[in-house]
């Protein structure tokens, strides 16, 4: 009986131990994609009437969409443009501007 006890403890132990493990492994990989990603890189937004794009903390845009434009969009777009969209990567830039593109 006594065996039994300590072959279930150790059992228990390197299942939590994996657990455990397991865990801290994915919260610091979580963690470490969020800080990548807290630092707004590039953001596409509404500028006079055309959809822009702004490099973080610049108030004039680096490029200017010349088609469509915002008047032309649904509604929902154009709410989304006034706030300002964020873009982490020149890959995520590219895949929303791709959104807008005729």
């Amino acid at each position: 009986m006594n065996r039994i006890m300590w072959i279930t403890a150790f059992i228990m132990l390197c299942l939590f131990s994996a657990v455990y493990l397991t865990v801290d492994a994915i919260g610091t990989g979580n963690n470490d994609s969020y800080n990548n990603q807290s630092q707004i890189v590039y953001t596409v937004k509404e500028y006079e009437g055309k959809i822009a794009v702004f490099i973080d903390g610049n108030e004039s845009p680096e490029r200017i969409l010349e088609s469509p434009y915002i008047r032309d969009l649904p509604q929902y777009d154009r709410d989304l443009l006034k706030i300002g969209i964020p873009a982490y990567s020149e890959a995520e830039l590219n895949t929303i501007l791709e959104d807008y593109d005729e």
